[in-house]
């Protein structure tokens, strides 16, 4: 596959040992050892914590969700830090709990 018609991930993956890809945006080439740090919330890195925090409390819908695809019955709703719980058990069936208010249902 041509690299220009590659997603980024594709061209991630592809780039041999030395790992550099282009930026996503502006097309900067990154290192993978020198420019990018994971987004977790177990690091002693300050800035990629408070990433995660932001990123974790966004508000996602269940990728099975009616508005996602067209056969989607999960009418889960939450936060990205619980969707790969959420995402585990899913069985594409309407969701009929209440959303709880941190995110966290199931």
């Amino acid at each position: 596959q041509h690299p220009e018609s590659q997603t980024w991930a594709q061209r991630a993956r592809s780039a041999g040992p030395d790992r550099v890809v282009p930026c996503p945006v502006c097309k900067q080439k990154l290192n993978e050892k020198r420019d990018l740090y994971p987004v977790c919330g177990l690091t002693s890195r300050s800035e990629n914590l408070l990433l995660w925090r932001m990123l974790s409390s966004l508000k996602i819908m269940c990728a099975n969700h009616p508005k996602v695809r067209k056969d989607g019955k999960c009418t889960w709703l939450g936060e990205y830090g619980t969707y790969q719980k959420h995402a585990r058990l899913c069985k594409n069936q309407a969701f009929t709990d209440a959303p709880a208010a941190n995110g966290a249902s199931e």
